[in-house]
């Protein structure tokens, strides 16, 4: 029997793009030095991909969870407990956690809800923000409810509320990308019902985010962040409430032997959601300093170990929702670059990202994204470029985000035919 041919998916976060005035028209990838990529296509098909649905954006929970191999949208899983996963803060059964940011609201008096909202980020706070939720831990919330607060990279942090009578039923408190003008929201029930235990989560997170506000504006961290003109950390905002969940996905009913490489809390809770290896490192961050040449070292250690790798990049989405194209189109350059000693050998490789996230807006969009699938037997559309509007003409065609996957284990030699009635 011919061995099967290992597989690596590379995951660059955010690389969906527009055309920027400030690259001459041409997307960062586009614009970018990418000989490698360039060379791995002509050797296989390009094209674009539907994480969910045409024009629906997703967040990076929905948009890697795909490309994992789950199915929207009834086997993905929500932000906040992929997030306390990925820090390894334990989720037991009724327990709800949250993915949260340190935030900066402006001056003001009275109820924090009511003042503007002016960085979703806190200036990508990095230093300090351990202290900041050691303000926040363990803290009593009545009712016999207690919040845990772990740092995660940067600006993030997780968040896990435990005790009787909660639900994670209820609406996020951040207001999302794109809509800093709303500032920050009160958590409701999504229920509508403020008697029912969704209602009662709701009234303790609201209860929380206010004395989050109280304690953290003239904490000593942001006492030196207002003396050097940085941004302060002054608020919280939660999101993606979720309970612990299991889920196995395409890889576990074809018996796939699969690790995700990453240094994102959200993204290796993910892997442990669904029983993949998660591959970590202090050098492996969730921004462009990320250590690029050690992440591609792991992840060919890795690939000896497993049948599929999956080798996930953050830093251009970090860049994107900063709105540095010029940025963005060199750290696309380096990528490419430190990739090159995984596209040799005979491996399936394929080359995408989780979402579209346009350096002019700064958001998430439905954008498709672009895609690249080669490697033994595969076959040659002859577009031989890595790029939006390359991938228009390739021949991987527009296909849904799981489709990506189930071509690479087609080509792997796992595919087998489908069954009437199996899950898709």
């Amino acid at each position: 029997m011919v061995p099967r041919p290992r597989g690596l998916m590379v995951i660059l976060d955010g690389l969906g793009d527009r055309p920027c005035v400030e690259l001459g028209g041409r997307t960062p990838l586009e614009a970018a030095a990418t000989p490698n990529l360039d060379r791995l296509a002509g050797s296989g098909l390009v094209g674009l991909i539907d994480l969910v649905y045409p024009g629906l954006a997703v967040g990076t929970e929905a948009g890697i969870g795909v490309l994992l191999g789950l199915r929207p949208p009834d086997e993905l899983l929500p932000r906040g407990p992929l997030e306390a996963a990925g820090v390894g803060l334990e989720i037991a059964p009724g327990d709800v956690a949250w993915r949260c940011n340190f935030a900066t609201l402006g001056d003001g008096d009275g109820d924090c809800f009511h003042l503007p909202l002016l960085d979703r980020r806190a200036g990508r706070i990095d230093a300090g923000s351990h202290a900041l939720c050691e303000a926040l831990d363990h803290t009593d919330l009545g009712h016999g409810v207690e919040a845990r607060l772990v740092a995660a990279a940067q600006f993030r942090v997780a968040m896990r509320l435990r005790g009787p009578g909660l639900s994670p039923r209820v609406s996020d408190v951040d207001p999302g990308g794109g809509a800093l003008h709303l500032g920050m929201q009160p958590c409701r029930p999504l229920d509508g019902d403020d008697d029912t235990a969704a209602g009662h989560t709701a009234r303790l997170i609201n209860r929380f985010v206010a004395l989050a506000y109280d304690r953290l504006r003239d904490h000593p961290v942001n006492q030196a962040r207002r003396a050097h003109a940085l941004p302060v950390a002054n608020c919280l905002l939660p999101r993606g409430a979720g309970s612990a969940r299991h889920s196995g996905g395409l890889l576990a009913r074809y018996g796939v032997r699969g690790a995700v490489v990453s240094g994102d809390a959200t993204v290796l809770g993910l892997a442990a959601a669904i029983d993949l290896a998660r591959v970590t490192d202090p050098r492996f961050t969730a921004d462009p300093a990320t250590d690029l040449a050690a992440k591609v070292e792991v992840a060919a250690a890795t690939l000896a170990q497993v049948d599929l790798c999956f080798l996930h990049i953050k830093g251009g989405d970090t860049l994107s929702h900063d709105r540095q194209p010029a940025a963005k189109r060199h750290f696309l350059s380096r990528v490419d670059a430190a990739l090159a000693p995984l596209l040799t050998g005979d491996r399936v490789v394929a080359v995408t990202g989780d979402h579209a996230t346009p350096c002019a807006l700064g958001f998430h969009t439905g954008d498709p994204v672009p895609a690249l699938l080669a490697g033994p037997g595969s076959r040659r559309d002859g577009v031989g470029r890595f790029g939006e509007t390359a991938c228009m003409r390739g021949g991987l065609g527009r296909i849904p985000g799981r489709g990506l996957l189930w071509s690479m284990l087609d080509l792997m030699g796992f595919g087998r035919n489908y069954a009437p009635g199996e899950p898709l």
